[in-house]
């Protein structure tokens, strides 16, 4: 009896310790992220009349059409030269913001932020039902990938990207995946570029036909808009399909314009510069690295697929989420503003169910831009970090669970020997 008590009084200290601990890492975790976000926002704070020039060249190209001027030449929007690079049909719910911007030029900044973490904070709050954690994840959308200080500093509306990236996420949580499908080509049909992203259904742990609707649902959905936008727009659809394969003489496609370090930290140029770096300079050699680089990563994401614990419920969001950003890695074209449409994303990657592995995932999202802002490719280099860290608590968590499969319970049935 002695010795039981002994036990109770020990597991009882044990679970006192281990309370004081998580209470520790959860306050140490708000104080480093708040800290983080402050810092952020009064860097935005300074930001002077002079930003927000998409966003001025968005109000002037749907003023010019209002007109009856074409939108797409540069000459009738005058706004620094540049391209207004959008469908009509995807980009008119973003004039909502142009007497925002008139009547007070930095309020769309108060917008985007609201978007940004109020879209984040419902993503946790739908998947965790914890509204601590959700205000906890709104504040970490502030600093992730300081995505928000590039839409802020730009005016672009790819935030606009960000709620539909979240409606993404949790229609493949809730496994209704034709809507994930209908959400992603929905995002998709303003930059186009964030379509590739589809592939990352094709990794999920469900049948083929779940597969397949989800992924033609997006595509038809995509390809759905684009023809309407031409059909709505009339004479200034082809100009539209002019400009975006730069066929309008004296204008460059924003696709195929030319970027490097801060303007278009993509990894492929990334991976060049390094390349450049250390003297080598055989374009085929490092296309060839670049290729293997997406095989290995791509194998070791299919591996986690293969591996998935069905008794986890986030399993297959984490999944996705990692398999979305290993997508947008490999693209060509890469913005700075274009990592806020990473943030939900990356939040669903480490969407694990211990506390502490996702406080991992958040605090790495917060303190890499920071640590590397020094450098041209800092997002570039914060993102591969962060999925660096990611795959490996996939794995801690992949090997806990193989080690608990081991562990059989004793039988006494089976070594009773027989009478």
């Amino acid at each position: 009896m002695w010795y039981s008590g002994a036990e109770n009084f020990l597991a009882m200290v044990a679970y006192v310790n281990r309370n004081r601990i998580d209470r520790i890492g959860v306050l140490a975790t708000f104080t480093i992220v708040i800290l983080v976000a402050a810092y952020n926002l009064q860097i935005v704070a300074k930001f002077d009349s002079s930003t927000g020039w998409d966003l001025d060249m968005l109000c002037a190209s749907f003023a010019a059409l209002s007109e009856g001027k074409d939108p797409y030449i540069v000459a009738n929007i005058g706004v620094g030269g540049l391209v207004f690079p959008y469908p009509i049909v995807s980009a008119y719910p973003a004039t909502f913001l142009c007497p925002i911007r008139a009547a007070w030029p930095h309020a769309y900044v108060i917008v985007y932020l609201l978007l940004t973490a109020g879209s984040c904070a419902a993503l946790s709050y739908v998947l965790l039902h914890n509204i601590f954690e959700a205000t906890l994840v709104a504040i970490v959308s502030i600093s992730a990938f300081a995505a928000f200080q590039a839409l802020a500093v730009t005016g672009n509306i790819a935030i606009l990207e960000v709620p539909f990236a979240v409606l993404t996420i949790v229609a493949v949580h809730r496994q209704r995946l034709v809507v994930g499908g209908l959400a992603l080509g929905l995002m998709s049909s303003l930059k186009l570029l964030p379509l590739v992203g589809v592939i990352a259904f094709a990794i999920l742990p469900v049948g083929r036909a779940q597969k397949a609707r989800a992924i033609a649902v997006s595509l038809l959905t995509f390809g759905a808009i684009q023809l309407v936008n031409i059909m709505i727009s009339g004479p200034y659809g082809p100009s539209f399909l002019q400009q975006l394969f730069g066929r309008i003489p004296g204008q460059q496609s924003a696709y195929i314009e030319i970027g490097f370090g801060i303007t278009n930290p993509d990894f492929i140029d990334f991976v060049f510069r390094v390349f450049d770096v250390l003297g080598i300079e055989n374009r085929s050699l490092i296309a060839s690295a670049i290729g293997i680089c997406g095989l290995v990563v791509g194998g070791l994401v299919t591996m986690l697929a293969q591996r998935i614990d069905e008794t986890d419920k986030f399993a297959t969001v984490r999944l996705f989420g990692l398999a979305y950003l290993v997508c947008m890695l490999f693209i060509f074209r890469l913005k700075p503003y274009a990592f806020g449409t990473l943030v939900p994303f990356a939040v669903a990657a480490v969407m694990f169910p211990e506390r502490a592995l996702r406080y991992v995932g958040y605090l790495v999202l917060v303190l890499m831009p920071s640590l590397w802002s020094g450098v041209s490719y800092y997002q570039t280099i914060s993102l591969i970090i962060f999925l660096v860290v990611t795959y490996g608590l996939h794995g801690h968590v992949l090997s806990r669970v193989s080690k608990k499969s081991l562990i059989r319970p004793f039988d006494a049935e089976r070594v009773r020997p027989a009478l």
